[in-house]
């Protein structure tokens, strides 16, 4: 699996943003219920993926939307104990 390297988790909003370099104007369509998907207007190269209500998902459900990444990594790395380090 491989680690997301280019993420930011809004706690506040329970919203977990992903980019996938390299950045370009995008398009947003909500593919599956809260999971909205950014495509590039250029060439339709995904180019984020934005997860509404991320706490509440399971590694299963996520795992399904994002095969190639590991949920649990990214959910260890927002947990609160490790908050200060992604600011």
């Amino acid at each position: 699996m491989t680690h997301v390297q280019n993420y930011k988790y809004d706690l506040d909003h329970d919203v977990l943003h992903i980019f996938f370099p390299p950045a370009s104007p995008s398009v947003d369509d909500e593919e599956y219920p809260g999971i909205i998907v950014k495509h590039s207007v250029e060439d339709e190269r995904i180019t984020g993926v934005v997860i509404l209500d991320f706490s509440k998902r399971s590694d299963r459900e996520l795992g399904t939307y994002l095969p190639r990444y590991d949920p649990a990594h990214i959910k260890r790395s927002i947990a609160p104990e490790n908050k200060e380090a992604m600011m």
